[in-house]
């Protein structure tokens, strides 16, 4: 597994790929690399994390769903995969300003 980088901006971060090998899916992998790096953000002050990604991946879309991302938009044909486009998802998770 992998993840990509976080850019950031003020109190904002864009969150990078993250990549399990199928071989190894379906054992918290992905889950433990978000949680991990939502609670860096937390930590570090980031009110809100954006990301893409790519409509077919349900799974993908659920685990982010549930740790709190909402899906605000759509991107069509913005994710090329093995020669084919596909929509994007555009998702983000926003903790309560205080």
């Amino acid at each position: 597994g992998g993840a990509g980088r976080v850019a950031r901006s003020g109190d904002e971060a864009s969150r990078g790929g993250v990549f399990v090998w199928p071989r190894v899916r379906g054992h918290g992998i992905a889950r433990g690399l978000v949680t991990r790096a939502l609670d860096h953000a937390d930590a570090n002050g980031v009110r809100r994390v954006n990301l893409m990604v790519f409509v077919p991946n349900v799974p993908a879309v659920q685990l982010y769903e549930s740790v709190g991302f909402r899906h605000y938009g759509t991107e069509p044909q913005s994710i090329r995969i093995a020669g084919s486009y596909h929509d994007g998802y555009l998702m983000s998770r926003c903790r309560d300003a205080n």
